[in-house]
This record gives C-alpha cells, structure tokens and sequence, in this order.
C-alpha cells in the first residue's frame, strides 16, 4: 500500500525545528541583553570621566595655597580627592564613583593631575 507523495514535515521534524529555532533565538537574546548591559556601564563610565575631569579641571585653576588644594582629604558629592605636597609640587588624587544599576555595584574612576607653585603663585 502506497501512501502518495509525502508533502511537509513530520510532527517529529517540526517539534526538532522548533527546539533549534527557540535555542538559537534565546541566545540571541541573551546577547542582546548583555550588550545592553555593556553600553549601560560604558555610558556611565564616560559621564563619570568627564564629571571627573570637569572637577580636576576646576581644582587645576585655583591657586597653588587656594583652600581647595590644601593638603588632605576632601570629600564632595560622590567623589572625594586627596592633596598631598611634595617638593613644591602637590598632587590631586581625585576620584569620582557611582553604583552600576546593571551589576548593583559601586564603580569608580581616577584622576591625577600635579601642581606647582611656579605655575600658580
């Protein structure tokens, strides 16, 4: 007994096609979603680079026995830098943080930058 001309796919076909299709797409996906992720962390890390270097910027232009380069520890706003002198020359350490609403983590980037009493009287 012949059965004619077999035109389509088997229940067996469809339900291997099926598992291939949604495995190739939930790691599609997955991908996605950790790019997104990466470009969130990244977008935040450059806003906190450019606050940083905005602040450094401002601290640079004081004089060199201006209050805000005095030696020590100085807290602000989610950052905080440390002066310290040497030779006439004072070193700011500044760094700036923020918590990574991706990965709930505090993260943080640091800047350096010199100042010499010859360049700022």
């Amino acid at each position: 007994m012949k059965f004619g001309n077999k035109n389509g796919l088997t229940l067996p076909e469809a339900v291997i096609a099926s598992l291939i299709l949604g495995l190739t797409l939930s790691g599609m996906f997955t991908g996605f979603v950790m790019c997104q992720k990466t470009v969130m962390f990244s977008n935040n890390n450059l806003i906190a680079m450019h606050s940083a270097r905005r602040l450094m910027e401002s601290l640079v232009a004081n004089s060199y026995s201006s209050s805000s380069l005095s030696l020590g520890t100085h807290n602000l706003t989610n950052s905080s830098y440390v002066v310290t002198e040497s030779a006439g020359v004072k070193t700011v350490n500044l760094t700036v943080w923020w918590i990574d609403p991706t990965r709930s983590v505090s993260s943080s980037v640091s800047l350096v930058s010199s100042v010499a009493n010859a360049v700022h009287p």
